[in-house]
């Protein structure tokens, strides 16, 4: 069991995004986005980031564990929006008993 969150830690603004796939006028899929929580406080932590030359291009990639309440749509299929700055989530674990959620996320490439 979670003892209590420390909200003071939550000191960043973010924006869960989940995928809402739609046709475009040509009748093409199209991936769009579209919010489920907009404004939310939480705590961001960065884990290790990495770079590689990869054909003449530098490729970084940068990966963080993001900390919110809890939220039941909040699956490894949505995506994190904070300020420029995009990260997909790749894992979701359940902190306490639906107090918390912790996302692992990777930040997307050329989302700026």
């Amino acid at each position: 069991m979670l003892k209590s969150l420390n909200i003071g830690s939550f000191d960043r603004l973010i924006s869960i995004q989940a995928n809402a796939p739609s046709l475009a006028a040509d009748g093409l899929p199209v991936d769009s986005w579209s919010n489920l929580y907009t404004n939310i406080p939480a705590q961001r932590k960065f884990k290790k980031g990495n770079e590689q030359a990869e054909e003449g291009k530098l490729n970084t990639t940068q990966e963080a564990t993001y900390i919110v309440r809890w939220g039941a749509n909040i699956t490894a299929k949505c995506r994190i929006v904070e300020g420029t700055k995009e990260y997909q989530v790749t894992a979701v674990t359940e902190l306490g008993r639906r107090q918390a959620l912790e996302l692992q996320c990777i930040e997307i490439e050329g989302a700026q």
